[in-house]
């Protein structure tokens, strides 16, 4: 007797493929998703969205988001809480007006997602700039649940300006244990840290 997939199996495979950054997988589920009629799904939509910006696919992701008939305000709130996880601030942003264009009202859920990394990231950046980054590392260490790649870049700059290269690097590192994937300004940052001391 077959089992059969349902909504929750594939957005449970679709989730694991995000985190273990199976691409080829990932795209092969998509398409067994669209062959069986789930695409359209919520949970199964929203994982969907999750998975290819995870990836960095944005193109993919904003295709698949434009293509979905009915997007509901969970869809919305998934896909720029992704984006804004992954460093996309701006997209994020660009997203958040195209709801209200729209006729969306953004929920708190959405809008926290967005202001918490902005306001987080602007203190971090303010106590460095004063020279005290162990306040600036209190504030990241408060993060842990909405951290992404640009609170992970503002951290690891905050201490190469202070030229505490162990400390960046090892932020940077824990970027990468977070299933982050570091950005150009990530890499700028560690190089700068290195520079300060003369190691490069």
């Amino acid at each position: 007797m077959g089992l059969e997939a349902d909504e929750c199996t594939f957005s449970s495979i679709m989730e694991t493929c995000s985190k273990t950054e199976n691409q080829k997988l990932g795209r092969k589920m998509h398409g067994s998703i669209v062959k069986s009629g789930f695409a359209s799904h919520g949970y199964v939509c929203n994982s969907l969205l999750k998975c290819y910006v995870g990836f960095g696919m944005l193109d993919d992701s904003f295709e698949f988001f434009n293509g979905v008939e009915r997007l509901d305000l969970v869809s919305w709130g998934a896909m720029i809480s992704a984006l804004v996880r992954k460093g996309y601030s701006s997209e994020a942003i660009e997203l958040l007006n195209r709801l209200k264009d729209a006729g969306g009202q953004a929920d708190e859920f959405i809008f926290g997602g967005i202001f918490n990394c902005c306001a987080a990231s602007a203190l971090i950046d303010a106590y460095a700039k004063c020279g005290e980054t162990e306040n600036a590392r209190r504030v990241f260490d408060q993060t842990y649940r909405f951290r992404n790649v640009i609170l992970f870049n503002t951290m690891v700059m905050a201490y190469a300006h202070h030229g505490l290269v162990g400390e960046a690097v090892e932020t940077f590192e824990k970027m990468k244990l977070a299933v982050l994937q570091p950005s150009q300004a990530s890499f700028v940052s560690v190089i700068s840290a290195s520079c300060h001391l003369g190691l490069m």
